[in-house]
């Protein structure tokens, strides 16, 4: 058995160490706290000073292979390179360059989206109504008694196989 005094005495030294962990979490805080300030102090100090000024370097002189001819756009590539492959494509007959039906943008997209939509949900329908069907069919058997009936056996099994 404990005495009272053994008892105070480790309720003291958790006391102690729980102020010891406390003052730990201070102080870690507290450095932390003045390290943000000094960072702070710094900062103002730079921003305090006036912005530097910009000393602009000539760019340096084209090495000689370099021309200074402008590059213009000429026609679009299509009248140059694409008619001509085209045409050259199309005597073959086998090549197909038409764009696919699932790059296409606008009306024609829509149209072909709007006729898949009206598939799917008609099959949705569909697979709705059947369920619908199933649904009921037993719900009436559940109302009727027929789901609790044993099934048949023997000859009776038989004879229902038999009729249908």
């Amino acid at each position: 058995m404990t005495t009272l005094r053994e008892k105070r005495h480790r309720r003291c030294l958790a006391t102690i160490d729980r102020l010891v962990t406390q003052q730990d979490l201070t102080l870690n805080r507290l450095v932390r706290i003045n390290r943000q300030l000094r960072d702070e102090r710094k900062r103002l100090a730079y921003y305090a000073k006036p912005a530097p000024e910009l000393k602009l370097t000539p760019l340096p002189e084209a090495p000689p292979w370099v021309k200074d001819e402008v590059l213009e756009h000429g026609p679009p590539l299509s009248t140059l390179y694409v008619d001509p492959a085209k045409e050259k494509l199309a005597d073959n007959g086998d090549v197909d360059l038409e764009i696919p039906d699932w790059l296409w943008r606008g009306e024609r997209r829509k149209a072909k989206d709007a006729a898949a939509r009206a598939e799917i949900e008609a099959e949705q329908a569909e697979r709705k109504a059947i369920k619908t069907k199933a649904r009921i069919a037993k719900l009436k058997a559940t109302q009727s008694g027929e789901t609790r009936r044993m099934p048949l056996t023997g000859r009776d099994a038989l004879k229902r196989i038999r009729e249908g």
